[in-house]
């Protein structure tokens, strides 16, 4: 209701000046005296329902108001930092009326005035915020699916929305700031998953590249344009472990280990080959001596072993 409205000022000056009029005919003067008594505290009534009220906003909030008669946005109520001057102060003064307290609270800073026309109708936290879930068969480039469970931290910072963005930001950040971080982390997460092979995901530090890459699209997608949240840095993105098919992952593990072990004996050829190109001709006459041995002490072991076999014959 407006009380602005033409119709309804009307409507009470008539209201008004029909009661004062049959007041006085049917009482004379003191029923025009008791007419204007209860009018007084009529108005007296509707003028403290309207004036302003005081809410009480900490520093760890930010207060979101609107208008009470037509329900638009009006502005944000963000609470100052703590201030030496104000922390734990004690309100108990001696022989202070109760209603004196009303006086120190409009002293306080996070008691917030607001209008006779305005309500507080939420509250954002300053605090760190964290939302998470978990990404179910999304395929890579070469088509595995794989499942991988996320989470981010995030944080509101309401003086980074434009002008333009705040009455709607007003509407959502209160209760659903989550899901519009979750929509697009997920969105993203998606996009960066399909273009990777499973054997880059297999990779060492391949979550970790995948963190940085989350924080840095999925703040590109908040800020542009800002929706107030501050910047996502790579710490507050944790990702996996991913899921994939049993065989997947196993048929991975043996390439890997495949890998190290190929790692491995190039490595021990290149240090032979290092070592055998510092050898001079009598380091090669020994080694020839030592193979020959080898190959004679192999002959009588293999003698005496078909030697054992026949007399075992014999026997």
């Amino acid at each position: 209701m407006n009380p602005r409205n033409p119709f309804i000022v009307a409507a009470t000056i008539f209201f008004v000046g029909f009661s004062l009029v049959a007041a006085y005919v049917a009482f004379q003067v003191l029923g025009l005296t008791v007419m204007l008594f209860i009018l007084i505290l009529f108005a007296l009534g509707i003028l403290l329902a309207y004036q302003s009220r005081l809410e009480l906003i900490d520093e760890m909030e930010v207060g979101v108001v609107f208008n009470r008669f037509n329900n638009s946005f009006c502005r944000f109520v963000i609470s100052p930092e703590p201030n030496p001057d104000h922390d734990c102060r004690d309100y108990r003064f001696p022989r202070w009326i109760p209603f004196g307290l009303v006086g120190l609270m409009f002293d306080d800073p996070y008691h917030a005035r607001l209008r006779w026309h305005e309500e507080l109708t939420g509250r954002i936290p300053k605090k760190s915020q964290s939302t998470s879930g978990k990404l179910e068969n999304i395929r890579t480039s070469d088509g595995i699916a794989v499942s991988i469970p996320w989470k981010v931290s995030y944080t509101v910072d309401v003086s980074l929305i434009p002008p333009f963005l705040r009455h709607k930001m007003a509407r959502v950040l209160p209760d659903f700031s989550d899901k519009v971080v979750t929509g697009r982390a997920e969105r993203v997460l998606k996009h960066l998953i399909e273009t990777q092979t499973i054997e880059s995901l297999y990779q060492a530090n391949a979550l970790q590249t995948l963190e940085v890459q989350v924080s840095q699209n999925l703040y590109r997608q908040l800020s542009n344009p800002n929706l107030g949240f501050k910047n996502i840095p790579p710490k507050d993105v944790v990702l996996g472990p991913i899921e994939m098919p049993r065989d997947v992952e196993k048929a991975l593990e043996t390439a890997h280990q495949r890998m190290i072990h190929t790692k491995m004996v190039s490595e021990a050829m290149e240090r032979l080959h290092l070592a055998i190109d510092n050898f001079n001709d009598a380091d090669m006459k020994r080694l020839e001596q030592l193979e020959k041995l080898r190959i004679l002490d192999g002959k009588d072991v293999e003698s005496l072993h078909l030697a054992k076999v026949f007399v075992g014959k014999q026997d």
